[in-house]
C-alpha cells in the first residue's frame, strides 16, 4: 500500500466536509476524484499530501515515500530573471550541487603534486562520484529538458525569464518540477485539460 485513509473526518467550523472517508492506493494505481464544487476534493488531496491533518481517522503513506502536490492555483515561486530551464533544474539542485563539488575536487586533485597529498582527495572524489552516478547525474540535464518538453515547452521557451510566463506556463513549469522530483505519489488538483 502506497497511500491510504482510514475513516477520515475533516470539517471547517460547524460544516463537516469529509465524513468517514476510507480508501487505499497501491503502487501503480491511478485514481481520479470527481464531484461538484465544495464536495471536499481539494480537502481530500490536502489531507493526502500532509498539508492538513484530519479531525478524526488516519492517513498513511508508505515509509520513505514522498508526495508531490500540484495545487489548483499552482504555487510557483518564480525568480523573475531566472530562466524556465534554471527553475526546473532547481528540482535537481542536490544533483547539480554534487556536480559542483566533483568539479572542485577535480581542480584540487590536479593541483596536488605528491601521492600522499592526492590519496585522501582521491578517496573523497570516489565517494562523490559514486553518489553522483547513483543519482543519475550524467543524465540530469537531459532529464530536465525531457520534463520541460514533456509538458509542452519548446526549446526557445526554455530561455524565457520567469516574469514572461503566462499562468498556464507557470502551471506547466510546476508540473515539470514535480516530475523531476523523487515523488512516489503525485496529486494533481484540477490540472488543466491539455495536461
Amino acid at each position: 500500500m502506497l497511500l491510504a485513509m482510514d475513516r477520515v473526518k475533516k470539517g471547517y467550523g460547524a460544516q463537516e466536509v469529509l465524513v468517514e472517508v476510507s480508501f487505499s492506493l497501491a503502487w501503480g494505481d491511478r485514481m481520479g476524484v470527481v464531484g461538484p464544487n465544495g464536495a471536499g476534493k481539494t480537502t481530500l488531496l490536502a489531507l493526502a499530501a500532509g498539508r492538513l491533518s484530519p479531525d478524526d481517522g488516519r492517513v498513511f503513506t508508505a515509509a520513505g515515500s514522498q508526495v508531490g502536490y500540484l495545487l489548483q492555483e499552482a504555487e510557483v515561486e518564480l525568480e523573475r530573471n531566472s530562466t524556465v530551464y534554471a527553475q526546473a533544474a532547481a528540482a535537481l539542485g542536490h544533483v547539480f550541487d554534487l556536480e559542483r563539488r566533483l568539479e572542485d575536487a577535480e581542480s584540487r586533485l590536479s593541483a596536488t603534486t605528491g601521492e600522499a597529498d592526492a590519496r585522501p582527495l582521491l578517496e573523497g572524489y570516489a565517494d562523490l562520484r559514486a553518489a553522483y552516478e547513483r543519482l543519475g547525474g550524467y543524465a540530469s540535464r537531459a532529464r530536465v529538458e525531457a520534463a520541460l518538453f514533456g509538458v509542452g515547452f519548446s526549446r526557445e521557451e526554455l530561455f524565457l525569464p520567469g516574469q514572461a510566463l503566462s499562468g498556464g506556463q507557470r502551471v506547466r513549469l510546476a508540473l515539470a518540477r514535480l516530475f523531476l522530483g523523487e515523488h512516489q505519489i503525485l496529486l494533481l488538483d484540477e490540472p488543466t485539460n491539455h495536461l
